[in-house]
């Protein structure tokens, strides 16, 4: 079986990047592909450039998004409405698939009916790929129990390293959130899995490389203190806080992030009053412990040492120390990877 594989990528402003990500699809070992790319409105020489790849291979096709809002969650969607595969990979327009990431992909979801989507592993690096430069594993996690890992933050996958069947995607009405600006794939994963869809981690080596560059790549470079990092983080705590089927457990992490941040920052008012809105729905409950946990940052930041343990003793009985500690990242961007024939 050689089924067709649809790889859908956003476009805006990448005449100087987008050239490596295509010519890594030509590149593939495994050719029975098509390539959409959905561009956002580009004013430098982007579709100049995706226009002569369009020229010289059928198999790259150039749309333009049409329709508001604009956004790289909106072409991914557009994207998803025009796609011919059997299989769907959402790429980034910096983002490179190896040679063999195709080939393996389709091997191994070929042999397991019952997924609905594989993970492959991919690395966080400099282009082209080289021993000198400093590569980092995306992430090392395995376990099933991802929800807490995304809530967290350090993410179990990215966008380039999943591969999706497009009937599940299509017939579960599952698509981008066009009106998200920020975090749209921690948002888009964790519908994959709230909807139910079966996973499981591809055993091949890594097969995609998560562009470093200084071109709008953040890469996994986050400032935790950042202010705007801080309300886009809100955002999916908002988005998901109230979802029937996440369990406290689910998001307990970014609830202890945010209790860090009013612990031991200084937190705008108006965040510490949503954070606390959301972490505890009812009104007395949230007033008492509010004020218990106002008291214990007072303590602190005032060196009172004795009360403060009271305070906490107090915290532990009602049991609000699982709050106050903050989620580790133990698998994201941590392990370094050597890189040899990829």
């Amino acid at each position: 079986m050689n089924p067709l594989i649809s790889i859908i990528i956003p476009s805006y402003n990448r005449a100087n990047l987008i050239s490596d990500t295509l010519d890594s699809l030509i590149n593939q070992i495994y050719q029975n592909w098509e390539c959409i790319i959905v561009d956002d409105g580009s004013t430098d020489d982007t579709l100049i450039v995706v226009e002569s790849y369009c020229m010289k291979d059928i198999r790259f096709k150039l749309l333009n998004r049409e329709r508001e809002p604009k956004g790289a969650p909106t072409c991914r969607n557009i994207g998803l409405a025009n796609a011919n595969g059997e299989f769907l990979i959402f790429l980034d327009s910096d983002d490179i698939l190896f040679s063999h990431a195709l080939k393996e992909r389709t091997m191994f979801i070929l042999k397991h009916s019952e997924l609905d989507f594989c993970v492959a592993d991919g690395i966080y690096g400099l282009y082209p790929v080289s021993v000198e430069n400093d590569y980092r594993v995306i992430s090392t996690f395995k376990s099933k129990n991802v929800l807490p890992q995304f809530f967290n933050f350090t993410i179990p996958w990215n966008t380039l390293n999943p591969m999706y069947r497009r009937n599940t995607l299509v017939n579960r009405k599952i698509t981008w959130s066009e009106n998200i600006k920020v975090y749209q794939d921690i948002d888009f994963h964790v519908k994959c899995f709230l909807s139910g869809l079966k996973f499981d981690y591809c055993n091949h080596e890594p097969d995609s490389l998560w562009r470093e560059h200084d071109q709008g790549n953040i890469g996994g470079n986050e400032l935790n203190n950042n202010f705007n990092i801080i309300k886009k983080k809100m955002i999916i705590l908002k988005i998901f806080y109230n979802y029937p089927n996440i369990s406290e457990v689910d998001i307990l992490p970014i609830y202890a992030y945010f209790l860090q941040l009013y612990l031991y920052s200084n937190i705008s008012l108006k965040l510490s009053n949503d954070f606390f809105l959301y972490l505890y729905r009812n009104r007395l409950k949230r007033i008492f412990l509010k004020t218990l946990f106002f008291i214990y940052k007072w303590l602190n930041k005032n060196g009172i040492k004795k009360f403060k343990g009271l305070v906490y003793l107090i915290l532990v009985k009602l049991k609000q120390e699982k709050y106050m500690i903050i989620q580790k990242n133990e698998h994201f961007l941590i392990e370094r990877y050597f890189p040899q024939n990829v």
